[in-house]
């Protein structure tokens, strides 16, 4: 190794080394520089960047908490609607309830209506029979008249009429 430094030192002279590593050290300071004007540049466009990114993240939240107050709002507004089914329901059953109690209330009135009509109509069968012909169309007036009523009992019943 030694030859060859000797070799080097007779075709350079300390003068050139000196020289030659002035002009390194110049050129590596001149990279140096350009890579830091570099980096600076970049640093810059970072920080612009990161402002805007910090603005986009605070109109992000400000949505989010429009979006939970809406979602809040929503979830309320369900909460009266649950509530309201829940009562309309409650108030459909009671009429159901109660219109099946008067319907069946008159069905029984019907029924013993119509059972009083059987048991006059088998009178006045009976009547008939033990006694004159000429009392069956008299019948058929009071069984139409009965029929007529009973109808009439009915529609009222059922406000009809």
């Amino acid at each position: 190794m030694e030859n060859f430094m000797d070799k080097l030192e007779k075709k350079f002279s300390a003068q050139d080394i000196i020289k030659a590593n002035s002009q390194a050290e110049m050129a590596e300071a001149q990279r140096i520089k350009k890579e830091a004007e570099h980096y600076r540049k970049e640093i810059v466009e970072l920080r612009k960047h990161a402002e805007d990114y910090s603005q986009q993240l605070e109109q992000l939240e400000e949505l989010m908490e429009a979006s939970r107050d809406y979602s809040e709002e929503f979830d309320r507004v369900l909460s009266k609607i649950d509530e309201s089914d829940s009562k309309t329901h409650d108030v459909g059953v009671q009429i159901y309830r109660n219109v099946q109690a008067i319907v069946d209330k008159n069905r029984e009135k019907i029924e013993e209506e119509i059972a009083e009509i059987n048991k006059k109509m088998e009178t006045v069968l009976d009547i008939v029979e033990y006694k004159n012909n000429a009392v069956g169309p008299l019948l058929i007036i009071i069984g139409l008249i009965a029929l007529a009523d009973l109808t009439f009992n009915v529609l009222t019943i059922f406000g009809i009429i």
